[in-house]
């Protein structure tokens, strides 16, 4: 209630941020999934703690990877490094994702956070990554569906597309373009 009220006070609030991050680390799973879903994108939780929360077990992780804004570019780098592949999908599928993040996720090559990534449209893609993942989809065909209804689709990039989907995307992308 504290956090959810913003009621501590600037003088205690390192202590307690501290305090409060070491009691739920070591509270039941139950209360720690709680707290997750309460305050996942709350921005008033103790960095520490949204890191922790978003390292648990995928169930207590998925409404922090998923919302909260005090996740940056290096704890989401680590998420995809070293944890499992629910948790790597997530990070995938954040709204608002950052290009570096996303230019990691094209760099792994791994079919399931690429279709995850050509499906987040809120996703912000490096430098030719589009590009990317259009010439991925020759080769993983997870990937066609999404791009060819993706807005940021170009006649261009449809035309190369169109050489290796079927007929049912072929359609979809004459009646596009």
């Amino acid at each position: 209630d504290l956090y959810a009220d913003k009621r501590v006070k600037d003088e205690n609030v390192q202590a307690f941020a501290n305090f409060f991050t070491q009691l739920v680390t070591a509270a039941a799973k139950e209360v720690r999934q709680g707290l997750s879903e309460r305050l996942g994108a709350s921005d008033s939780l103790p960095p520490e703690l949204a890191r922790a929360l978003a390292n648990d077990e995928i169930a207590i992780a998925r409404p922090v990877i998923a919302a909260s804004p005090l996740l940056n570019d290096d704890d989401l780098l680590a998420l995809l490094a070293k944890e499992s592949t629910d948790h790597r999908l997530l990070v995938a599928l954040r709204p608002g994702l950052g290009a570096k993040i996303a230019e990691a996720i094209l760099d792994a090559g791994e079919p399931l956070l690429m279709t995850a990534l050509a499906s987040n449209v809120h996703a912000q893609l490096p430098e030719g990554g589009f590009e990317r993942l259009v010439e991925a989809s020759e080769k993983f065909s997870s990937l066609r569906l999404p791009l060819t209804r993706h807005p940021a689709l170009t006649e261009t990039l449809a035309k190369r597309l169109y050489q290796w989907v079927g007929d049912t995307l072929r359609e979809q992308l004459c009646a596009r373009y």
